[in-house]
């Protein structure tokens, strides 16, 4: 399933069971405080320049190298890695979560990329990232 929003989500995995649920009807008490941004591989949501930011802040993750269009990050403890593109790279700014999840029984790789560049560098950052899924595209 693949959904494009810029300065968004771009959600490459299946939706979590939470997401089909209906909303919930309003609090007669009033309005209630936000809930705290919804974390993509242990990092809270937020601009890309943010989420890099916490993630090259936090302990669990480590740089794990790159080339001039992106860099990645990885955490052993959250099986996840994070590619960040750089300003050389035509869908900058955008991030990348890829994480390990088990899930009835199975492992996946949930995938969740923000991306803050143009629509169409957004979206041809997309279909690089189906490319590869599928097999059809050049493998790193």
């Amino acid at each position: 399933m693949i959904a494009l929003h810029r300065r968004c989500a771009l959600a490459l995995a299946i939706a979590s069971p939470a997401a089909a649920q209906p909303a919930a009807a309003p609090d007669p008490a009033g309005p209630t405080e936000p809930a705290e941004p919804a974390a993509t591989c242990g990092i809270a949501a937020g601009p890309v320049a943010q989420i890099r930011a916490s993630v090259a802040a936090d302990v669990r993750y480590r740089r794990d190298g790159g080339d001039a269009l992106r860099e990645f990050f990885s955490s052993e403890a959250l099986q996840a890695i994070w590619t960040f593109t750089l300003p050389a790279n035509p869908a900058f700014p955008a991030a990348l979560c890829e994480q390990v999840v088990e899930g009835g029984g199975a492992m996946r790789i949930q995938r969740q990329l923000h991306c803050e560049a143009t629509k169409a560098a957004c979206a041809a950052l997309a279909a690089e990232i189906s490319q590869r899924d599928d097999g059809s595209g050049d493998s790193e």
